[in-house]
């Protein structure tokens, strides 16, 4: 039998149409464009004009024949592109669609003299970090107009340290990282100065230089805020210090929120008073009142120019042209402003007499006597150390329980409120534990008392050795809710009856 051959039809034209669901379709003829919908052309535009493209996709999406997942597959583009074009079509018409997002094509983002000052500083081998941190920009701004560093240039920074005046022009091949022109008062002193002609100010101890002066950006010794943020950088001699201080001044911050929170720090211990000191400096508290008020009345006086600012942008043109019109028309409300802001400058005046800080014995002309501060602070300190044990306990939960950090302590106060049971056995105290609220928490607890018990700890007043111990918790069956012994005892006693 004969094979049959294979008819010579012409090969079918590939489709001009996009197909944007089952309602919409988009037709392609050569630079032209249109958008049908249910067989009838709706929309048509030229291939590029883009704001009648952009229209033609608000059109679809706001008339709901499309989604915005449609259009956005239909025309190449993203759904967020599609909600702006929405959001702008809404705000100012097809002028809006016009306008294009982000930086003008074409146009120089850095100017002229900005890039003469980049290849000067490359040339002196400074790396993009360093290059990026002294113009105040992008390190990735800085690589795209020069390219990578290179590996030496990487290991450099942007902000050396100062060196000694014992060590010589030769101490050091790192370049100044300060271009001519710059700010004087930032930049480190090139090696090439002698010891004479330091800066007073940043090297106090110029007759004694056997160690660098460690380099610091701030203008005040107590705040060092510029300090922090050049030792998260990296570019700081003294970081490891500044890091150390932060880090302890935040656990600082941290242990006395914890301590009021769950030892009741600053809890009445008595009533018991004694005499205060009368030359102790205390706030004044007349001034704290009249900051309260200049608060309150600086927050009237932004109300009121917040409305007469309103007052004045929505003022009709044609029923008063002049300023003088409006002040008449809004005389209330301006004698309000006026009032207000009168009353604003006499406050300030009034706190300018009244002094930050006082005398105890200001306040009043009787003996002013305070709360007793030897029991208290006895608690306090037993409270502290309390605290310290259960920290203690709790670094030495952690390798048993995977949770620790966000119920360690948790854990722990439920340990310590637990019942149990004492015994005296030859030269032990054996305390058991009864199980706690979960299977995991048992365990990890369990593991806690073995730690303990190494310590060989004695109980106070005795010879008598501490043991822990925790209970077992109760194995629950699912189909009978109780232990295998309890269950079996029912059993037992009615064989034996």
């Amino acid at each position: 039998m004969s094979t049959q051959h294979a008819l010579a039809l012409p090969s079918p034209e590939p489709s001009n149409t996009l197909v944007i669901n089952a309602r919409c379709s988009l037709r392609i003829e050569a630079d032209q464009r249109v958008i049908v919908i249910a067989g009838l052309p709706v929309h048509h535009y030229r291939a590029e004009d883009t704001v009648a493209e952009a229209y033609a996709m608000v059109f679809l999406v706001d008339s709901g024949f499309a989604q915005q997942t449609d259009v956005a597959r239909a025309f190449g583009r993203s759904v967020r592109t599609i909600r702006r074009f929405q959001k702008r079509y809404e705000q100012g018409g097809m002028a809006a669609l016009s306008r294009e997002a982000g930086w003008r094509r074409g146009r120089r983002r850095i100017s002229g003299k900005r890039l003469r000052t980049i290849e000067a500083l490359k040339s002196k081998g400074m790396s993009n970090r360093a290059i990026a941190h002294q113009l105040g920009v992008g390190e990735n701004a800085i690589r795209k107009l020069v390219g990578p560093s290179k590996p030496a240039e990487r290991a450099q920074l942007a902000l050396p340290a100062i060196p000694s005046a014992a060590e010589g022009p030769a101490a050091t091949d790192t370049p100044s990282a300060t271009p001519s022109g710059g700010d004087g008062d930032l930049a480190t002193e090139s090696t090439a100065n002698k010891g004479g002609d330091r800066d007073p100010i940043t090297a106090p101890e110029a007759a004694n230089d056997d160690e660098p002066v460690p380099m610091s950006l701030d203008r005040e010794a107590e705040d060092r805020t510029l300090d922090r943020q050049l030792a998260y950088l990296g570019l700081l001699d003294d970081a490891i210090e500044v890091a150390y201080r932060m880090f302890e001044r935040w656990r600082q911050e941290n242990f006395f929120k914890y301590m009021r929170e769950e030892f009741l720090l600053d809890a009445l211990v008595d009533y018991q008073i004694e005499p205060e000191d009368p030359t102790r400096i205390i706030a004044n508290p007349e001034r704290r009142l009249l900051d309260k008020e200049i608060s309150a009345a600086r927050a009237d006086l932004a109300r009121l120019e917040r409305e007469y600012g309103t007052a004045a942008a929505n003022n009709a043109e044609q029923r008063r042209r002049t300023m003088r019109g409006f002040k008449i028309a809004h005389n209330k409300l301006g004698k309000q402003l006026r009032k207000a802001r009168a009353r604003v400058s006499q406050l300030l005046n009034q706190r300018r007499g009244v002094s930050k800080h006082i005398e105890v014995r200001e306040l009043n002309e009787r003996v002013v006597v305070k709360l007793a501060t030897e029991r208290k602070h006895l608690t306090d300190i037993i409270k502290m150390v309390a605290y310290q044990a259960e920290s203690d306990l709790v670094a030495l939960l952690r390798p048993h329980y995977a949770r620790v950090d966000q119920e360690g302590r948790t854990l722990l106060h439920e340990l310590f409120a637990t019942p149990g049971d004492m015994r005296v056995a030859d030269s032990e105290l054996h305390i058991t534990l009864a199980p706690l609220s979960s299977p995991h928490r048992t365990h990890a607890a369990q593991a806690l008392c073995e730690i303990l018990d190494k310590t060989a700890t004695t109980f106070p007043g005795s010879r008598l050795r501490i043991r822990f111990t925790m209970r077992p918790p109760r194995r629950i069956g699912l189909a009978f809710p109780s232990t295998p012994v309890e269950r079996s005892t029912p059993t037992i006693a009615a064989a034996d009856s």
